[in-house]
């Protein structure tokens, strides 16, 4: 394995870790979703509402998304070389 395709099944990973604590905190919002005043910490942003986390969790979808497809294109590139 390169190290560029290394690194990018690290970040793939990092982002998903992410990902996985925004969908924490979706759920931990969720019952309060009418409540716009009710917020819970989700680094690096700060303070978020329920409806802000769960638009920092779709576009965190298709980052992963984007990143996987990325790293499986880099292992077949090099399988093919």
């Amino acid at each position: 394995m390169s190290k560029r395709t290394r690194w990018l099944l690290v970040l793939t990973l990092g982002v998903m870790v992410h990902l996985f604590l925004a969908i924490y905190v979706v759920a931990e919002l969720s019952p309060f979703h009418n409540l716009p005043s009710y917020t819970v910490g989700l680094p690096p942003f700060g303070q978020v509402s329920y409806y802000t986390a769960a638009t920092i969790t779709l576009l965190e979808w298709i980052v992963v998304f984007v990143l996987w497809l990325l790293f499986a294109i880099s292992l077949l590139r090099e399988k093919y070389e």
